[in-house]
C-alpha cells in the first residue's frame, strides 16, 4: 500500500512537472490598415479580390519560421485563422481603406456585380527569418472584366 502511495505520488508530480514546462502559445492574427488617410475619391469601381494563393507549406496554422534554408513550423506561434481566409479579409479591408469610392468584393460574383477589375495575388514566401523580421514575396496581377491582364507586379519587403 505505501509502494502505491509513492507511485501515485511520482506520477503525480512528473505530470504536474510536464505541464508547468510547456510555453503558452502565442497567437497572431493579421489586422488590415487602421482607418485614416485615404486616396483621392476617383470614379466608383468595383474591385475583386480573389486567386489568393498561398504554397501548402504555409496553409497551416503554426507560423512557418526560416533559419537559413531550413523552414521550421513552430507549434507556439500559430496564427488564429488559415492564411487563406485572413490574407482575402485583410486585402479587402485594406483595399476599401485606400480607395473608399471603390466597391470591393470577394467571390462569389454574378453578372449583376461582376467587377470591373478582379485582382489575384500568388504568395511565395511570408515567415519570420532567424527571429528578426517578416519576409514577404509574392506576384500579383490586375484583370479587366474581359480577364486581360492589364497590370502585373512582383512585391518583396
Amino acid at each position: 500500500m505505501r509502494c502505491m502511495s509513492r507511485l501515485w505520488m511520482v506520477v503525480l508530480l512528473v505530470g504536474l512537472v510536464g505541464c508547468t514546462g510547456s510555453p503558452v502559445p502565442q497567437r497572431y492574427v493579421l489586422d488590415p490598415l487602421p482607418a485614416g488617410d485615404t486616396a483621392p475619391a476617383v470614379k466608383a469601381v468595383t474591385i475583386g479580390v480573389g486567386n489568393i494563393a498561398v504554397p501548402a507549406y504555409l496553409d497551416r496554422l503554426p507560423v512557418a519560421r526560416r533559419k537559413g534554408n531550413k523552414v521550421v513550423l513552430d507549434d507556439n506561434q500559430r496564427w488564429v485563422e488559415p492564411l487563406t481566409e485572413a490574407l482575402p479579409r485583410v486585402m479587402v479591408a485594406n483595399l476599401a481603406t485606400l480607395l473608399p469610392a471603390a466597391n470591393v468584393i470577394q467571390p462569389p460574383w454574378t453578372q449583376q456585380n461582376r467587377p470591373d477589375w478582379k485582382l489575384f495575388v500568388r504568395i511565395n514566401r511570408l515567415e519570420t527569418v532567424d527571429d528578426v523580421a517578416v519576409e514577404l514575396d509574392a506576384r500579383w496581377g490586375v484583370l479587366d472584366k474581359g480577364g486581360k491582364v492589364v497590370l502585373n507586379g512582383h512585391s518583396a519587403q
